[in-house]
């Protein structure tokens, strides 16, 4: 909101840049900003990431006031000189802790050092690690720690339940779940994306139908799978963790942490 509200009306200038960690959150970032910005005259808001037109990009950018982008895709702009942040006023880092266990803390301070000293910077992070904390220091000038809820804190709606088992007996394990439960709406979460692969592959031989989300998988195809998901009235979701960040979907029954 406060970066809409200080936003100028003079054309062909970026003023904000928000850096997200995957496409999905880059596009549920961009959707909810117009929403916001449907009253502001002059607002454009442009979303770049990997899997997408760079052309249309480069076009788009040239009227852009707002830019929400991935790294990879907005070091790209950058080193073609079609992004300028010269003008950059506010620049937020969301899910910075995801950003930089995905590897992408030399990007970040690359894009960084290409807007003014005097900018606003934001970041959000659902933990505070060293690295962090260390970007804070090198980056914002006497920053305010904001902290939201307790430490590992969990909603109280949500039961939480774990079950031990031997590594080989996992699958059974998640057989046996969607046996006893029969759930509707179901998140299984893995850590790699060759096991999310490999468990909707297993899910589908015993007869479960399920779909995977990965970042391997083509822009074009994963909003696909995000749009039926979204539309479905009984899906299993296979996702990986990395996929997570962005995943916006209501009513989910379970969720799964398989790794």
């Amino acid at each position: 909101d406060l970066i809409i509200e200080r936003a100028s009306n003079t054309p062909q200038s970026i003023e904000a840049l928000v850096i997200c960690p995957t496409r999905e959150l880059a596009l549920q970032v961009t959707n909810e900003l117009k929403k916001i910005a449907k009253q502001k005259e002059l607002c454009n808001i442009v979303a770049v990431y990997g899997g997408s037109d760079i052309m249309r990009q480069i076009k788009a950018l040239k009227t852009a006031k707002i830019v929400i982008g991935t790294p990879g895709r907005l070091m790209d702009h950058i080193e073609r000189h079609t992004l300028k942040l010269k003008n950059i006023k506010t620049v937020v880092l969301d899910e910075a802790d995801e950003m930089l266990n995905m590897g992408f803390r030399e990007d970040i301070e690359s894009i960084l050092k290409h807007t003014p000293q005097d900018r606003q910077t934001v970041m959000f992070s659902a933990t505070m690690p060293y690295e962090i904390k260390e970007i804070a220091k090198l980056y914002m000038k006497n920053p305010k720690y904001v902290e939201i809820g307790r430490d590992n804190s969990a909603l109280k709606e949500i039961e939480q339940h774990y079950v031990k088992v031997f590594k080989t007996q996992k699958k059974d394990a998640l057989i046996e779940f969607f046996q006893k439960f029969n759930p509707q709406k179901t998140i299984v979460f893995c850590n790699t994306k060759k096991m999310t692969d490999e468990i909707k592959q297993f899910l589908s031989k015993k007869g479960y139908f399920a779909y995977a989300l990965h970042g391997d998988m083509r822009q074009s195809m994963r909003k696909k799978v995000m749009d039926t998901i979204k539309a479905s009235q009984s899906f299993i979701l296979v996702a990986s963790d990395v996929a997570a960040r962005g995943i916006d979907i209501k009513d989910v029954d379970y969720v799964v942490n398989y790794d």
